[in-house]
């Protein structure tokens, strides 16, 4: 069964005769996934190679570094890191902004320059 979200509001007729390619919706998936990681790797080694604190790393560091990275998404309000937590994570904001919260007041908004 389909969700009823996922089913098509219309048909398609063709109207006279058609030559088309077609694509399976798995194979479109699976080529397109291997595309945005190939995307996110090259953004994310840019991104690292633009950051001053990281301008020391050789070529390869970066690489490696950029590889290591991960994109996760965030909604609105959502704590990334919890006062008085502690944290072993950097985050580097790739879009949108975060505030610097504490005690409820919000100190600072950052994000990417």
């Amino acid at each position: 069964d389909v969700p009823e979200d996922q089913k098509r509001s219309a048909n398609v007729v063709a109207h006279g005769r058609v030559v088309a390619l077609q694509l399976l919706s798995t194979d479109f998936h699976a080529l397109i996934g291997d595309v945005a990681a190939s995307l996110a790797r090259s953004f994310a080694k840019k991104l690292v190679s633009s950051i001053p604190m990281f301008h020391p790393l050789s070529a390869e560091a970066h690489e490696e570094f950029a590889d290591t990275l991960q994109v996760v998404r965030h909604v609105r309000n959502e704590i990334l890191i919890e006062q008085g937590e502690i944290n072993d994570t950097l985050f580097i904001v790739k879009a949108g902004f975060v505030a610097l919260r504490q005690n409820g007041v919000n100190l600072e908004k950052l994000g990417p320059s």
